[in-house]
C-alpha cells in the first residue's frame, strides 16, 4: 500500500474537499477547519458549509477547542446551586422595580420548614385578599389583608373594620407600666359631649367612647349607657 496517496482529493463537484488516510476531512471547500467549526446546512444554497457556534452574552457561553465544543451558562442552575438574579419574574416578566414579581390567577407561596414537627407558612391571594396561615390550616387562621377595603383581619379572612380581631384574648402589653410611663397606653376614641349617633353593629361587641366634656365613659348597648362623671 506504499503507493496509496496520503490524501484523497475529491473532484470540484465536492467543493475541493480533501480526505486524509485516517478518513478525516482535512479541508472543505478550500478551507481548513478551525477549532469548534462544524459542517452546517445552508438552505439558500442547498449545501453544507463550515460554521461556528456563537453564544449570547449573559445567556450561553460557547468555548471552542480542538475537536470539542463546550456550552455553559453564566452560573450554575442545578438543583443544589445558589442562583443569583437581579430580579425574578414568576408567571410574568420581572418589572424594573420589583425584586420578585409573581403573577397568576390565585398566586400562592409556601415557606416550608423541613425540620421534624415544624410548621410551614402559606401566603395566597384570592378574591383580593392576601392570607397568611399555617400550610395545613385555612385562610384567615392567622392574618388576612382585605386589599379592596384596606382592612386587616386577625383570625378571620372577612374583616369588617380597619382592624378586626376574631373572638379571643387580646394582650396589649407584656408588662406592667411604670407610674411615670409616657408610652404603652391603650387609647380609645373621644367625643366632646354626650354621644348621640348609633354605632354600626359589630356582632358580639359594643362601642365605647370617652366624653371629654362631661368626663364620662359611654358604651352603646341598644342605647348609650354612661358612667358617672370621673374625677
Amino acid at each position: 500500500m506504499s503507493d496509496w496517496p496520503n490524501k484523497l482529493n475529491l473532484p470540484a463537484s465536492f467543493g475541493t474537499t480533501t480526505i486524509d488516510l485516517n478518513s478525516k476531512l482535512s479541508s472543505y471547500a478550500n478551507s481548513s477547519p478551525t477549532d469548534g467549526q462544524l459542517l452546517i446546512g445552508k438552505t439558500s444554497s442547498g449545501t453544507l458549509e463550515l460554521g461556528t457556534l456563537t453564544g449570547t452574552a449573559n445567556q450561553i457561553i460557547v468555548t471552542n477547542a480542538a475537536a470539542a465544543i463546550t456550552l455553559s451558562l453564566p452560573q450554575n442552575i442545578h438543583t443544589a446551586a445558589a442562583l443569583q438574579h437581579a430580579r425574578l419574574g414568576l408567571g410574568a416578566a420581572a418589572d424594573a422595580t420589583s425584586l420578585l414579581f409573581a403573577s397568576g390567577a390565585t398566586p400562592r407561596f409556601d415557606f416550608v420548614d423541613s425540620t421534624a414537627s415544624a410548621k410551614s407558612l402559606r401566603l395566597d391571594i384570592v378574591s383580593n385578599k392576601a392570607n397568611f396561615y399555617e400550610k395545613a390550616g385555612a385562610a384567615g387562621d392567622i392574618l388576612s389583608l382585605d386589599l379592596t377595603n384596606k382592612r386587616v383581619g386577625i383570625g378571620t379572612n372577612s374583616p369588617n373594620a380597619l382592624l378586626h380581631v376574631k373572638v379571643g384574648s387580646v394582650v396589649l402589653s407584656g408588662a406592667a407600666l411604670a407610674t411615670n410611663a409616657t408610652d404603652g397606653f391603650t387609647y380609645i376614641p373621644t367625643c366632646a359631649g354626650t354621644p348621640t349617633g348609633v354605632p354600626t353593629v359589630q356582632t358580639g361587641t359594643v362601642a365605647i367612647v370617652y366624653d371629654t366634656t362631661n368626663n364620662k365613659i359611654a358604651i352603646y348597648n341598644g342605647a348609650w349607657k354612661q358612667t358617672s362623671a370621673l374625677t
